[in-house]
C-alpha cells in the first residue's frame, strides 16, 4: 500500500525526471578521469544550489560533500561516483563523449544523476525526513582509492548508515540486487620480472632462458588458487599481461608478467601475495634464473553490514516489488572502493539493473558502447530515497 509519502516522492520524481536525464547526457558528454571531474562538480554544484542544499565542495579534489539537516541522530548518507574511464566512446549518440580516449563506460554519469535526483527530492521532503542526510559525490573510483580519501576528509562524520548503488547490464530496469557480508572482491595487482642470461637462440645450453622460466611461472601461479586457499574462500589469480624479447634468434635477458588477483579476506588477501611471491622465484631459480616481484595492495573487499542490508532489501521490495528484489548466491570478483565506507561504516551497496526490457543482452561495463540507460535513473532516485526515509536506517 503506498503511502502519502511514496506518493509525494513519486511525484516529484516523474516532475525531475526531464532534468535528470539532460543532467547524465551532460555528464557523459563531458567525462573526466579521477580527480579531474571539474565539468562534473561544477554540475553537482549547480543544482544542490538551485535546490538550496548546503554543500562543501574540492574535498579531496573534486569531491563535495552535501547537507539536509532534517530530524535527529546520525545522518544517513548516499554516495555517487564521478569519474570516467580512459577509453574512447563508439556509440553514435547526439551526447556522445567530447573527448577522444575518454569516456563515461561504467555508468558514474547515471550514479551522479542518480544522487542529484535523490537529493533534489529529499530537499522538498525535508520536513518529513527522519535524520540528517549526508550526500557523498566522490572522485577517483575506478583508481586512486577516492572513497578513502572522502573519509580522510571527514565525508563519514556524524553518519550513522550508508548506501551506494551500481548500475549493471546483467540485471533489468527494474531489478535490484545485493547481499550481507562479502559482495565484491579485494583487487590487488602484481608485476614480476624474469631475469636470466640472454644469447644466441641456437645455443640456449649457453642461457638462462626467462621466457621458458617465466612460461611456467604462469603456469605455477594457476596452482595457487587449487591449493593455497580454503575452497570455500573465492579467490582469483590471472596473468593479463606477458612480454620478453625482441627478435626470433635471440633469448633475451629478461621477461615480464603482470595481472590481478582477487580475494574475499585480508588474510588471504596476503596469503595469495605471499604465494605470488614464492612461486615466482622459487620457479624462477628451477631454470636458473632470478625473479624481481612486486605486489600493488588495492581496494580491500567490500562487505555489506547485514543490518544495512535489511533496510536496503526492505526498501526495494516496497518501491519495485518483492520480485525485483534479489539475493546475490555468491561474490562478484570485481572490486569497487566503496568498500572503504563500508568498513567505517554499516553500509549496503546494491546493483540496479540497466538493461532494457526488450533487450536480451546489453553492453558490458568498461565497453566502448555502454551507457547508462535513462529509464534507471528513476528506479535509483526512489531506492535512495526511500532508504534515507526509512526509520531505522
Amino acid at each position: 500500500m503506498q503511502t502519502d509519502l511514496d506518493s509525494r516522492m513519486d511525484r516529484l520524481i516523474g516532475d525531475l525526471m526531464p532534468r535528470l536525464i539532460d543532467v547524465r547526457h551532460d555528464l557523459h558528454a563531458h567525462p573526466q578521469l579521477g580527480y579531474q571531474e571539474t565539468y562534473a562538480a561544477e554540475r553537482v554544484q549547480r543544482e544542490l544550489r538551485a535546490a538550496g542544499i548546503d554543500f562543501e565542495a574540492e574535498i579531496a579534489e573534486t569531491g563535495i560533500i552535501g547537507r539536509i539537516d532534517a530530524g535527529e541522530g546520525p545522518a544517513v548518507a548516499l554516495r555517487a561516483d564521478m569519474d570516467a574511464l580512459p577509453i574512447t566512446e563508439l556509440n553514435d549518440l547526439p551526447y556522445k563523449s567530447q573527448y577522444e580516449g575518454c569516456m563515461h563506460a561504467c555508468g558514474h554519469d547515471g550514479h551522479t544523476a542518480v544522487l542529484i535526483g535523490a537529493a533534489q527530492v529529499l530537499a522538498s521532503l525535508r520536513d518529513q525526513l527522519p535524520r540528517p542526510v549526508r550526500l557523498v559525490f566522490q572522485p577517483a573510483e575506478e583508481e586512486g582509492a577516492g572513497a578513502a580519501r572522502m573519509i580522510e576528509a571527514g565525508a563519514l562524520e556524524d553518519v550513522g548508515m550508508m548506501f551506494g548503488i551500481h548500475g549493471v547490464p546483467l540485471l533489468p530496469i527494474g531489478a535490484m540486487a545485493t547481499c550481507a557480508g562479502p559482495m565484491m572482491a579485494g583487487t590487488s595487482n602484481f608485476h614480476i620480472k624474469v631475469c636470466g642470461r640472454g644469447g644466441h637462440a641456437a645455443m640456449p645450453q649457453y642461457c638462462a632462458d626467462p621466457i621458458l622460466a617465466a612460461s611456467h611461472v604462469v603456469t605455477a601461479l594457476q596452482s595457487i588458487v587449487s591449493r593455497n586457499t580454503d575452497p570455500a574462500d573465492p579467490a582469483v589469480v590471472t596473468v593479463g599481461s606477458m612480454h620478453g624479447g625482441q627478435t626470433a634468434n635471440v633469448i633475451p635477458d629478461f621477461a615480464e608478467l603482470s595481472g590481478t588477483f582477487r580475494t574475499m579476506t585480508d588474510a588471504t588477501d596476503d596469503a595469495v601475495a605471499q604465494r605470488i611471491t614464492e612461486v615466482a622465484q622459487q620457479t624462477a631459480a628451477a631454470f636458473g634464473c632470478t625473479a624481481e616481484v612486486v605486489i600493488d595492495k588495492g581496494y580491500p573487499a567490500l562487505h555489506n553490514a547485514p543490518s544495512a542490508v535489511t533496510v536496503a532489501q526492505r526498501g526495494a521490495r516496497a518501491a519495485l516489488g518483492d520480485d525485483a528484489v534479489i539475493t546475490l548466491p555468491q561474490p562478484v570478483m570485481a572490486g569497487e572502493d566503496f568498500a572503504y565506507y563500508a568498513r567505517t561504516v554499516p553500509a549496503c551497496f546494491s546493483f540496479i539493473g540497466v538493461r532494457p526490457h526488450d533487450r536480451s543482452d546489453y553492453p558490458s561495463l568498461h565497453s566502448p558502447q555502454y551507457d547508462f540507460t535513462d529509464d534507471a535513473i528513476a528506479i535509483g532516485v526512489k531506492l535512495m530515497c526511500t532508504w534515507a526515509v526509512d526509520t531505522s536506517a
